[in-house]
């Protein structure tokens, strides 16, 4: 049987060490907080698989004014359009596989992807608001060198919460 070469035993026999001293480096989440290039990117790959449990979404429709970072992030995920382009008819449903974002920030190890899809109540109901979808929010934290959500929160923003007492 013929011996390993001595790097290949040296690189195992350092392997523990290496372990030790990576578990023992501070993560992203213990340093002055820092967008990086790709983060953009994970936190809308991960928000997209989310709102698709319950609406395939192929068609992102984004404000004019959007974040650069935003838009090179999202333009790999889907298809995107102006939120200019659709039409302002009264009446108007966002076809199903649209998804119209209306935040998408990054501050401080927190981060906040939030938009509207068109309901199915929108197409069956004609007292229905026609201007008023499902609101997704998904909101992510820095832990570690990573980011993680536990979950989202949807709104059907035709049902009014009045909070008392009411903000100024």
């Amino acid at each position: 049987m013929q011996k390993p070469s001595i790097w290949i035993r040296v690189v195992v026999s350092c392997l523990p060490l290496l372990t030790v001293a990576c578990a023992g480096a501070p993560g992203r989440s213990s340093k002055q907080f820092q967008v990086e290039d790709g983060d953009y990117g994970l936190i809308a790959h991960a928000a997209l698989k989310l709102i698709e449990h319950v609406r395939p979404i192929s068609v992102i429709v984004l404000d004019r004014n959007v974040d650069p970072r935003v838009r090179e992030a999202l333009r790999g995920q889907r298809k995107l359009v102006s939120r200019d382009a659709l039409p302002h008819t009264p009446g108007y449903i966002m076809p199903p596989d649209y998804f119209a974002l209306t935040s998408f920030t990054i501050d401080d190890g927190q981060a906040l992807f939030e938009g509207e899809i068109s309901t199915d109540a929108q197409r069956s109901d004609t007292s229905f608001d026609k201007e008023c979808g499902l609101i997704f929010s998904v909101r992510f934290a820095l832990q570690g060198d990573g980011w993680s959500s536990d979950s989202y929160k949807l709104t059907d923003c035709s049902q009014q919460r009045v909070w008392t007492p009411k903000d100024p």
